[in-house]
């Protein structure tokens, strides 16, 4: 049996991921990838065609040089982009951001 989306959101959010944090500045490059949770709503959609789908979206950030892992974070699909960038970045020494326009919204 598929895990459903409380089930995930509430493991993921408890890990304990300990992502060591360079020092010195860093090109970061930001982006995201969505997961479909499990086939909820499936029957329904093609009965009546409004039922949303369960998403996860995943949120990285990556050293472009090194490569390595800077920061992730997991939203609800309803979550917009740009309020995940803040905490993505926070204390990291960004010396330039590498991302596309979802990110790129005025909050306030």
């Amino acid at each position: 049996m598929a895990a459903d989306y409380t089930t995930l959101h509430k493991r993921i959010s408890k890990l304990a991921l300990q992502i060591p944090i360079p020092e010195d500045d860093v090109v970061a490059a930001v982006d995201l990838t969505g997961m479909k949770v499990t086939n909820r709503g499936e029957w329904m959609r093609e009965k009546h065609g409004k039922v949303r789908r369960g998403w996860l979206k995943v949120h990285v950030a990556i050293d472009v040089e090194s490569k390595k892992l800077l920061s992730i974070e997991v939203t609800k699909e309803t979550t917009a982009d740009s309020e995940v960038l803040r905490p993505l970045l926070k204390g990291l020494n960004i010396k330039e951001g590498l991302m596309d326009g979802a990110y790129d919204t005025k909050l306030l």
